[in-house]
């Protein structure tokens, strides 16, 4: 396969600095295979790959701790166990019957591995030996445990906990049933120190949730409390403890609520007195503090008010007792979130196109060096202690998900080889292709052709996948972790073209906030120029286009569906119809206030021209709409809207519900059938190859 320029060359971080050249990659087997061969077909195929997450590098660097996530058909589930790369060897350390094992954590001294695994009462910690021996459950918490993170010596951790008025609600349910209130964001999530040495001497894992009781032996003990502030947000959070273990720095919102993300500060709380101090106080999205080797500076990600959805987030850096804020990444565009401090260098995560990768920040200097060029797409990253040996996982438009190494010399190893699985599979080739808007838009989008073998003698069929987000990005990847048969159509000769629309992140703030006020509209014409430019330089047949997409990607598709006809087919995955709909029912009704900045009582004429439904008599493309009942996120009557309106417009459609699923479909049974569905959708309405959908799935 045949990667564009782009993709395999270095790129130029702004104008802060020239990346670095990407290491060879040690050619020597790996050491962990795939063993499925994916014997039942592509779509099974695409289902079941294993794939490598969440990497933990031991301090020294000589032991890598990763969780690997495969499909479970018996039980219709991901399961997800902790496996341990160590001297040329893998060792499985979890296998747990309750369900999954993951976020593992070195202890600092390299003697400890901590992870969180389902119980009967909510994810608990547990600790194993750097060996895989000795494991042992720590705590037996009601409700389980939410994060953790080791303190400087081992000793103890900082977990964080929900503070649920659990009896008292039980004791409302035993006289007056179960209701709820809307909007009621009461519950709050609080900081606890559980010191491992007395936890380790007790016979029975700790279960203390009253502090009176947990105050007899120290165990564990209170941090933060009351109704103030909840720590994290609904963008979530993190917290770390100081250098010499005396502190532990968090955010914190005033409550969960998405209408309260402007409220995230930063504070540190005393493990020993419980004194709480501000660090960070300012308008904004502030979150993830990492402290200075010297405890003199803390580095955070922020993003800037009124919205955090239409704008770029930023590292930033302050004194350890608050003060002066500086914007340290002005030319690091989105996401700039970081890992660590080693010495007085950052190392952080960013994304600068379709590419994403760890950079090195030198704060006396500036200068931001590339550690991961010409890797594609960065995910999980763990640093050893000498903050230059990296372990990370990474996917590109050859290869699946992959776990890798580097070393302090720039030397890597891919550790796993699950892209085993699809080895005989055709060479695809990835080409970045940009275009201008009529509207004068610089966008780019990811084309993948098939194989030559499976090519056709003219313009390709091509597929349009609109990414979700809106504020995401679609970058290179072999595999799709979607309900979309990528591979099945490629085979079929048709190309699969996924343009990073406007409202994309990754790029700017400009065309991050494109699409404000814009929605549905901007999209089409984004949509469609693209589509323009590939006909133009003879790549699509425009008599055989199609179109699909999940979340946000579904809202694209929706908007597509009313304006437009120049389509086959159509697939709207838990898409927005009605945007009414959505910012009334919805949990995030923040959303619609950042992109068309208003209520739909405020402002009824941008709701409508925004979404489907004040537009679907125009529609005329056969539509599939899958989506899940439970889905919170864009809730299921968006889904029957469109579909309700598209049969008053006699289109055909398709409304397939998905039963006890939320917003993703996370059971391969499920997916599966999603797969199957668009595939006899497509090959029904653009292909023509069957004489009709078939959508039910049972043979006849």
């Amino acid at each position: 396969m045949k990667n564009f320029s782009r993709l395999t060359g270095c790129l130029a971080l702004a104008a802060l600095s020239a990346c670095t050249p990407s290491a060879d990659t040690e050619t020597a087997t790996p050491i962990f295979e795939f063993t499925n061969r994916c014997a039942d077909g592509v779509l099974q195929c695409l289902v079941s790959l294993e794939v490598p997450q969440g990497p933990s590098i031991a301090p020294d660097g000589g032991a890598v701790a990763f969780t690997i996530r495969k499909a479970d058909w018996e039980n219709n589930r991901y399961d997800r166990e902790i496996y341990l790369s160590h001297n040329g060897k893998v060792i499985q350390l979890t296998d747990n019957p309750d369900g999954s094992s993951a976020d593992a954590s070195w202890s600092p001294d390299g003697k400890l591995i901590a992870f969180r695994a389902s119980t009967n009462n909510g994810a608990q910690l547990f600790t194993v030996n750097g060996d895989g021996s000795d494991k042992r459950q720590v705590t037996d918490l009601e409700g389980g445990v939410s994060e953790y993170v080791w303190s400087p010596d081992s000793t103890r951790f900082a977990l964080k906990l929900s503070d649920r008025p659990t009896q008292a609600s039980e004791a409302a349910e035993e006289r007056y049933g179960t209701f709820s209130f809307a909007g009621d964001y009461s519950d709050r999530d609080h900081l606890w120190l559980l010191d491992l040495e007395k936890a380790s001497a007790a016979k029975e894992p700790v279960a203390c949730r009253r502090e009176n009781d947990c105050a007899r032996n120290l165990t564990l003990k209170r941090l933060t409390g009351g109704s103030d502030f909840t720590v994290g947000s609904f963008f979530g959070g993190s917290f770390t403890f100081t250098p010499d273990g005396q502190e532990v720095l968090f955010d914190h919102a005033k409550s969960g609520s998405p209408f309260d993300l402007g409220t995230q500060d930063i504070s540190a709380v005393h493990v020993e007195t419980g004194v709480i101090r501000p660090i960070v106080r300012r308008p904004g999205i502030d979150l993830g503090p990492r402290v200075s080797p010297d405890g003199k500076q803390v580095a955070f990600h922020m993003g800037e008010p009124p919205y955090y959805y239409t704008r770029q987030y930023w590292i930033a850096l302050t004194s350890i007792d608050g003060g002066p804020i500086e914007r340290v990444t002005e030319g690091v565009p989105n996401e700039a979130s970081v890992y660590d401090w080693y010495g007085e260098n950052l190392l952080f995560l960013s994304h600068l196109g379709v590419e994403s990768n760890v950079y090195r920040l030198d704060t006396n200097t500036g200068e931001v060096s590339n550690l991961t060029a010409g890797r594609g797409r960065i995910r999980g990253v763990s640093i050893a202690s000498d903050g230059k040996t990296i372990a990370f996982t990474a996917v590109d438009g050859e290869n699946p998900v992959e776990l890798y190494v580097r070393d302090a010399n720039g030397s890597e190893r891919k550790l796993t080889s699950f892209g085993s699985a699809i080895g005989d599979w055709p060479d695809t080739e990835v080409r970045l292709v940009q275009w201008t808007t009529p509207d004068g838009l610089e966008l780019e989008g990811v084309l993948t052709l098939p194989a030559p073998e499976h090519r056709p003698d003219g313009p390709f069929p091509v597929l349009t996948i609109s990414h979700g987000g809106p504020a995401s990005t679609s970058r290179p990847k072999r595999v799709a972790d979607e309900v979309y048969p990528t591979e099945y159509w490629l085979r079929k000769g048709a190309a699969i073209f996924e343009p990073n629309y406007r409202g994309s992140g990754s790029y700017t703030d400009e065309l991050m906030a494109a699409n404000v006020r814009r929605m549905g509209e901007g999209y089409t014409i984004d949509v469609e120029s693209g589509l323009d430019h590939l006909v133009e330089m003879g790549i699509a047949d425009p008599d055989k286009l199609g179109a699909m997409g999940w979340s946000a990607g579904g809202s694209v598709t929706a908007a597509l569906a009313v304006r437009t006809n120049r389509f086959k087919a159509l697939s709207v995955g838990a898409g927005i119809s009605d945007y009414a709909t959505y910012y009334a029912l919805s949990d995030q009704p923040a959303s619609p206030l950042a992109y068309l900045e208003a209520t739909p009582w405020d402002d009824p004429a941008i709701y409508a021209r925004a979404g489907a439904m004040a537009h679907v008599k125009n529609a005329v493309t056969p539509t599939l709409i899958q989506h899940g009942r439970g889905d919170g996120r864009v809730p299921f009557a968006n889904g029957l809207q469109l579909y309700r309106g598209l049969k008053d417009a006699g289109v055909e459609t398709e409304l397939v519900i998905f039963e006890n699923t939320g917003h993703v479909i996370s059971r391969p049974k499920e997916r599966l059938a999603a797969l199957e569905q668009n595939v006899r959708w497509f090959d029904n309405y653009l292909f023509q190859d069957r004489e009709s959908p078939d959508l039910d799935l049972i043979a006849k």
